[in-house]
């Protein structure tokens, strides 16, 4: 007579709205690593590169979605936090319901995200694209403390993320700055013509049109022509009236709000940098 105890029934502990949240932006940043070194080698250019990104990024996202999901129920950062996708009954997806699932996510992202967020207003924590195909996500009581894991593989990707987009960070400006160096010298000449035709205050006025839609670095170059074209303007009335001293930082930084917003530039910290070109003028350095 068999006397053993009957095997209990597996208990399955679905995937909350927030694990599984957290466990999708380590995935995103998984994708994001790849996707933006593949658009920085492609050369894109300021204008193109969140395009580009968005478009590379879709693709590889569905590739990892759907072949890691079809081939082990889970994703890298799904893994990291315990959490399986699985049948109703508990039993693994086939790669076409993986496929399908993954599609199923457009309609979330159309009505902005609400249909992620079903996943949090229900007993079984199923989002909108596991009611489209009969999906789950579960997940393992054995996998140990939760909240540690969550804040470990959000540091590590983070950090990871970082160090990536240092490197193309130092890359792009290297690359710029070389370029910026190379107009210099011309710049300057054209800035000093500009000022040897105008006052100051025409060489602040033009400043402020070069500076809209500016980027950074071309914001930079900007500022570069404003200090060369002061060199030679005509002085204007009372140009340098009120303009703090270099060294009082909280002074300038007041008069430089409030003279942008008498310029129409209120709340434009582009139009406050620039105006240190007038601080510096104003308040040459003593030799």
């Amino acid at each position: 007579m068999n006397t053993e105890p009957p095997t209990p029934p597996k208990l399955i502990l679905p995937g909350g709205f927030w694990i599984r949240f957290c466990a999708d932006i380590l995935d995103s940043i998984i994708i994001s690593i790849p996707a933006a070194l593949i658009v920085w080698l492609l050369g894109a250019t300021e204008d193109t590169f969140t395009i580009q990104l968005q478009l590379v990024f879709t693709i590889i996202g569905g590739f990892y979605y759907v072949l890691l999901t079809a081939k082990t129920g889970t994703t890298w950062g799904k893994q990291a936090f315990g959490l399986r996708v699985v049948y109703m009954d508990g039993t693994p997806i086939s790669s076409s319901t993986s496929f399908l699932r993954w599609c199923a996510y457009l309609p979330s992202y159309v009505i902005l995200g609400v249909g992620f967020m079903m996943a949090g207003w229900n007993a079984e924590k199923r989002a909108l694209h596991d009611y489209l195909v009969g999906t789950r996500v579960v997940r393992d009581p054995k996998s140990g403390n939760i909240a540690l894991k969550v804040v470990g593989a959000l540091a590590a990707g983070l950090v990871l993320l970082l160090i990536i987009g240092a490197i193309f960070g130092m890359s792009w400006i290297k690359k710029n700055a070389a370029e910026m160096g190379k107009e210099m010298p011309a710049m300057k000449e054209k800035a000093a013509a500009f000022g040897q035709a105008t006052d100051q205050d025409g060489c602040v006025t033009e400043g402020l049109v070069r500076l809209d839609g500016a980027s950074i670095l071309q914001e930079a170059q900007v500022r570069i022509f404003l200090t060369e074209c002061l060199k030679t303007a005509q002085p204007s009335d009372g140009f340098c009236t009120g303009v703090p001293k270099r060294d009082s930082i909280m002074k300038s930084a007041i008069w430089s709000v409030a003279t942008c917003a008498q310029l129409g530039r209120s709340q434009d910290q582009s139009c406050s940098r620039l105006l240190k070109a007038v601080s510096l003028h104003c308040n040459p350095a003593i030799p």
